[in-house]
């Protein structure tokens, strides 16, 4: 008997309108994986750097975010757990370097996936799905902490 995946015992997720904040230093990859995700229905921001995710994080909400592990001048798990305490989107982690010890780390951390790249476009939107689907169920109506609301161990 065929393994079923997730898209086949559930109701496809609806990818359209699905905010997306795609974090990663290559412009290129960035604008790739946002034009793919707006053919899809998405609406997605980009940042290029770990300071500029947590601007666009604090001042807009997100379904997911997209985040590059390896961010020049930064810690991509420290990044997990700062974006997560920003906001209750579902954090799937991209990487060039993925192996086991790295992807237990991120999802330890708070990551929903890891995508190892580079990916076909197919992968990173089963990826997406996925987190979404298994996040779905436990998220309340109003999953997305106000913008303005204090976070312990930031100052404004």
């Amino acid at each position: 008997m065929k393994n079923k995946s997730i898209d086949d015992v559930q109701e496809p997720i609806d990818m359209s309108s699905k905010r997306i904040l795609i974090v990663d230093d290559e412009p290129a990859i960035a604008q790739v994986i946002s034009r793919q995700l707006r053919a899809k229905g998405c609406v997605t921001q980009s940042a290029g750097s770990a300071e500029d995710a947590i601007l666009l994080v604090k001042e807009n909400r997100f379904d997911l975010i997209l985040l590059d592990l390896n961010l020049p001048g930064a810690n991509g798990f420290s990044m997990i757990k700062t974006l997560e305490n920003l906001s209750n989107a579902v954090i799937l982690v991209m990487t060039g370097h993925a192996d086991d010890e790295i992807r237990k780390d991120a999802m330890l951390l708070g990551a929903a996936e890891l995508i190892a790249k580079p990916f076909e476009h197919q992968q990173l939107v089963s990826a997406i799905r996925n987190s979404v689907a298994r996040t779905k169920s436990t998220c309340c109506a109003d999953r997305y902490k106000s913008p303005s609301e204090e976070v312990p161990g930031t100052s404004a």
